[in-house]
This record gives C-alpha cells, sequence and structure tokens, in this order.
C-alpha cells in the first residue's frame, strides 16, 4: 500500500527551488507522477504552500484542450494501407497481441495506430487495471487546484513539440520500444516498476528516479534524447525566460525531468540561477 508522500519520507522532497539573484523570479520545479493512486495527491504543506503563493501554474501540456485532443487524434495513426502487423514477424506479432488483450485493447482493432501511441495507450490501459489513474495524476491535481483558485495555467510545450518526440526515434527503435512496453506487461513486472517509481518520487530520490528512467529507455537512444534531453533543454529555457522576468511561477514536470544530470534544475544551475532541492520542513 502506497503511503501518503509527506507520511514516507521527512527529508528531501520531488521539488527545486530556482531564483534569479538579479530579478528576484522564483520558480518551483514539482516532479510529478502523472498516472498514481489517491494517496499521491496528500501533499505537505512545504509544496501546498508554494503553489499558494505562486502567481501561475505551468505544466508540460494541458491534455483537455480542443486543439491537444484534435492533434493527438490526428496523429495516431500510420498512413493508408499500413499495418502495424506488417512489421511484427511470428514471434513478436503473437507476443503483442498477447499483451494487448491482457491491457484490454483488441489487437484487430489497434493494427494502424503508430508504435509509440499504441505503447501509451497499452500501458495507460495496464495501470489502470493495477489501480494506478490519471485522475490521481499530481499534474492533474494541481492544473484544477489552479481552475479553482482562479490562478492562470500556463503550457511548457505545444502538442506539436511533445508529438514529435513521442513519435522519434527510427521505425526499428519504435518497435523495440513498444516490444519491451509488451514484455514488462507480460512479464508481471508493470506493477513492481510502478511502485519504484513512486517510492522514488515520494522520497525525493533523484539518483533512483534517473535509474529508472534508463531501465525505461536507456536502449532506445534516440528516443531517450528526443523525449527528455530536447525537451528538457526546451523547457529550462521557457523557464529561464519567467526567470529573469522576475515572475514567480509553480512548475509541475514529469519526474523523469527532474533526473538525470541533464534534468532541468541542473540546466537552470548551468544557466546562472540558484536551485536548491526542497525538503519537508521548508
Amino acid at each position: 500500500m502506497l503511503l501518503p508522500l509527506s507520511a514516507t519520507h521527512a527529508g528531501q522532497l520531488p521539488m527545486w527551488e530556482v531564483r534569479d539573484p538579479v530579478s528576484g523570479g522564483t520558480v518551483y520545479l514539482l516532479g510529478s507522477i502523472h498516472v498514481c493512486k489517491a494517496s499521491c495527491l496528500n501533499f505537505p504543506e512545504a509544496i501546498t504552500r508554494r503553489f499558494r503563493d505562486s502567481q501561475a501554474l505551468a505544466v508540460e501540456l494541458d491534455p483537455g484542450a480542443p486543439h491537444t485532443v484534435q492533434a493527438i487524434q490526428q496523429a495516431m495513426l500510420l498512413p493508408e494501407q499500413q499495418s502495424l502487423w506488417q512489421q511484427l514477424d511470428g514471434k513478436k506479432h503473437d507476443a503483442l497481441q498477447s499483451a494487448l488483450t491482457a491491457a484490454g485493447l483488441s489487437p484487430e482493432a489497434v493494427g494502424r495506430v503508430r508504435p509509440p501511441m499504441l505503447a501509451a495507450m497499452m500501458s495507460a490501459m495496464v495501470w489502470e487495471k493495477l489501480g494506478y489513474s490519471q485522475r490521481f495524476g499530481v499534474d492533474q491535481w494541481f492544473m484544477q487546484s489552479a481552475r479553482d483558485a482562479g490562478k492562470p495555467l500556463r503550457e511548457l510545450e505545444t502538442i506539436e513539440q511533445q508529438l514529435g518526440a513521442l513519435l522519434s526515434g527510427s521505425e526499428q527503435e519504435q518497435l523495440r520500444a513498444l516490444m519491451h512496453d509488451a514484455d514488462t506487461i507480460l512479464s508481471g513486472r508493470a506493477e513492481a516498476y510502478l511502485g519504484r517509481l513512486v517510492a522514488a518520487w515520494q522520497a525525493g530520490d533523484l539518483a533512483a528516479l534517473d535509474r529508472l528512467t534508463l531501465e525505461e529507455f536507456g536502449d532506445y537512444p534516440e528516443i531517450h534524447s528526443a523525449l527528455l534531453m530536447r525537451r528538457n533543454r526546451d523547457m529550462a529555457a521557457k523557464v529561464a525566460g519567467w526567470l529573469r522576468q522576475g515572475e514567480r511561477v509553480f512548475v509541475v514536470v514529469g519526474a523523469a525531468h527532474i533526473a538525470g544530470d541533464q534534468n532541468i534544475a541542473a540546466l537552470l544551475t548551468q544557466a546562472g540561477f540558484t536551485t536548491r532541492q526542497l525538503s519537508d520542513s521548508d
């Protein structure tokens, strides 16, 4: 059973305070678990107080925006006359069909879905079966709280940028990543992986988050570079602009973006801003 974040750890948080010593701008950078359980949403005062005190909330993307939904639908399918099943040999074909069935998806209905989009769909269905839901995602909670409080909501990137990253990598790399997810489902490793991910996030354990990120993406360098490295640079540049303007913004990004030696906080440190990881006692 997952315990509330405030009850599991009395030390580091998955959050950074970033300041511009010249303008006085301040950004609070919180790592998010996009799919979680209700227990993930019991935040310590050190987090909620800084959210209340911020002028605006920034997230990677507002998934409910009409343009976002439309763009995802348009990017979902392979070109006419192409099928995912044509790209797989018998053994991989059977394994993917088994994983899709375990996730609750009809193999016949998803034959034209692009591999990265299918991997996301399949994983989301499995997470729901394991009790994890986007309804309890950390970013979702903060977006709703911002709306309730009348706090402005900003996006760190466009849906076109995010889809470009998601659909990156060669055809072979995309297929290997899809089959990796299928194997994770069929082997029963998905629940253990999610449990370790949430535990590392709750403890503010950046080293563990980095290991888990590499476990997921380390064998796919093109995808890893596009999904994390390039997006980290782009999002850090946007945050830097707010800092230089003297703004006070609460920023929520996926936990993978605060892990590794080129995470967003590290890039902001390199740009000359003052950064520190916060703890419960701050």
